[in-house]
């Protein structure tokens, strides 16, 4: 004898209903609040981490304030080699020179247009023919500060004098550009600054 099994027949789910406080799952305000606090903590614990990484980065010597982004790190690494490339053609277009930071603090040089001489004019001419080389003067994302410290012999580390802050640090032999820690009084370079955000 041959016995099919029965189809089984499907109970549908119970619909929800809530638990009152008699059965161990308190009221709705109860439990939103459980929810909010549980917000607070994560909050909190995340906030302690930052400022905890921030302490840690400084105490190893690392670029204080480096507890940021990945996003932002590349922005200033893109910003500084941008930086470098519109120094270097700025040199190729003015028979070798650098932009002058000290007698044009406003960027004037790179954000205007400029004859062969380096004089800068807000208007194209045939004389002023060269540039601009930004559209605006740039911020350093790192401190906030967009003026450009001239300097010899730079090289990651190395401390701004005393009392000198800057956004960043032209070299005024080679023309490189770098950028400053969140301080602002410190040069630091792409490749430590990659390492810092990893």
């Amino acid at each position: 004898m041959n016995v099919e099994p029965q189809p089984q027949k499907q109970t549908p789910p119970a619909p929800f209903q809530p638990q009152n406080v008699s059965q161990g799952g308190g009221s709705r305000t109860a439990r939103m609040a459980g929810g909010t606090f549980t917000l607070l903590v994560i909050c909190a614990a995340v906030a302690v981490g930052y400022f905890k990484g921030e302490r840690l980065a400084k105490a190893v010597g690392g670029v204080p304030g480096m507890r940021m982004s990945k996003a932002r790190a590349n922005v200033a690494t893109t910003i500084a080699q941008s930086l470098r490339a519109q120094v270097q053609l700025y040199r190729l277009q003015h028979m070798d020179n650098l932009p002058d930071f000290d007698r044009y603090p406003g960027w004037e040089q790179l954000s205007q247009y400029t004859d062969a001489a380096g004089r800068p004019s807000p208007v194209k001419t045939p004389q002023f023919k060269y540039g601009p080389y930004v559209q605006s003067v740039v911020t350093n994302p790192l401190n906030d500060l967009s003026n450009v410290a001239t300097l010899g012999d730079v090289q990651d580390g190395k401390r701004l004098p005393e009392g000198m802050k800057a956004g960043y640090v032209m070299d005024k032999r080679t023309g490189r550009v770098w950028l400053t820690d969140a301080t602002g009084a410190r040069v630091v370079s792409l490749e430590r600054l990659a390492k810092e955000v990893r």
